[in-house]
């Protein structure tokens, strides 16, 4: 049990997980051996030195870096640790009977939200050209009002109060389109979502709710696409510049939340589907201009020059998700990333050299085969790794 103390231990405390830490520290040296001593006075033994061991261990490890799952617990009960009754309680506060009704009211309450808004919508849009000017503009600002002052009733820590946030913060996008359709700017569609998110900024942050921060950051992404779309001309290379834009908002998107969660586990963006979403942005976002500054170097020294920063920046993301901070799912989207771009590449070299559509198609679905085989083998290796780690860590 010595690898123990080295796990995380996720706030807060119950009364029962600090028992089930008391009695791993109190029998870091292997249960086994310290359960006979029950029966009597002295514990650790009458020497002077022994009685010293206790409190070294105690300061000596940091109660918030130890995890109790259930594998903790199946080898507490094998080493004699805890009796039946400890674990039984232990693995009904891990994993309560009611939970499952929790994450049905949850999903019960976001679907309720989504079939409100788009009532809204459907309801502005079928009766848009009989409603008066300020009955449509005076409606959405009740719907909004209303939404608002419930989530702040709520409050932002309950799931009520994020969602009744978020829907106020759909609203004010559903306000800003109608004054736009009703008082005719002439301004720029791109405008409209800038707005948006600038305004549902501080909304995002109050509410401390992944979901929130999804609706803000595809705002936020469809703001930069339809600004390059409408305002700047590029020439030839416009999407492929676009591509480059867009995989550097991503990425310094995935920095900052990176830094704000390192070592923050209970963080409201430590949810790792954020990391997988701003990471599949990024690559896709990097992929055309990838191939093309590869496929054909000559055409642009620009493209070649982001398809080689690209190279490096997706590179050390991948040593980062392998080495610093361990991630499977990243790293096999980082794989199938450059499987793809090598089969395409190779495909490409292949016509270049004037081969017959036979032989490319054929070579192609060797490499192909072998690129992608190398790829998923690597993976299973990874998690093999990690299921000893973590099965060694447990004993």
């Amino acid at each position: 049990m010595s690898g123990w103390p080295n796990l995380r231990l996720t706030p807060p405390l119950s009364c029962l997980h600090a028992r089930l830490v008391g009695r791993i520290l109190s029998n870091g040296s292997g249960c086994d051996k310290a359960r006979p001593a029950r029966k009597g006075r002295k514990r650790w033994g009458s020497s002077k030195m022994q009685r010293q061991k206790k409190p070294q261990q105690a300061e000596a490890v940091d109660l918030s870096d130890i995890v109790i799952d259930r594998s903790m617990l199946d080898a507490l009960a094998a080493k004699g640790c805890i009796d039946a009754d400890l674990r039984r309680a232990s693995l009904e506060w891990l994993h309560p009977p009611h939970m499952w009704t929790q994450w049905v009211i949850r999903l019960l309450l976001a679907f309720g939200a989504a079939l409100v808004l788009t009532g809204i919508l459907f309801f502005f849009a079928f009766n848009w050209a009989s409603l008066p000017h300020l009955a449509k503009l005076g409606l959405i600002q009740a719907a909004l009002l209303t939404a608002a002052l419930g989530a702040w009733w709520f409050g932002t820590g309950r799931i009520v109060g994020q969602l009744l946030l978020i829907t106020a913060s759909v609203l004010v996008g559903v306000f800003m389109a109608a004054f736009g359709q009703i008082y005719q700017s002439g301004a720029d569609a791109w405008t409209l979502f800038a707005i948006w998110a600038v305004a549902i900024t501080p909304w995002t942050i109050l509410s401390r709710s992944p979901f929130h921060w999804l609706v803000w950051f595809v705002l936020v992404n469809l703001a930069l696409s339809l600004w390059w779309d409408q305002t700047i001309d590029a020439g030839s290379h416009k999407q492929d510049m676009l591509a480059m834009l867009m995989a550097a908002l991503n990425l310094g998107l995935l920095t900052v939340r990176e830094a704000l969660t390192r070592g923050k586990p209970t963080h409201w963006l430590a949810p790792l589907w954020t990391r997988w979403l701003l990471l599949a942005a990024i690559l896709v976002s990097s992929f055309p201009f990838l191939y093309e500054g590869y496929s054909d170097p000559a055409d642009s020294m620009l493209l070649l020059a982001a398809a080689i920063i690209a190279s490096i920046v997706i590179g050390a993301m991948f040593v980062n998700y392998r080495l610093a901070v361990p991630d499977i799912p990243a790293l096999a989207m980082i794989l199938l990333l450059g499987c793809l771009l090598a089969v395409l590449l190779f495909a490409n070299l292949l016509d270049a050299l004037d081969m017959s559509s036979l032989g490319i198609t054929f070579l192609t679905a060797l490499v192909a085969i072998g690129v992608f085989a190398l790829s998923a083998g690597y993976l299973r290796g990874l998690l093999a790794k990690a299921g000893d780690r973590e099965g060694g860590a447990n004993v």
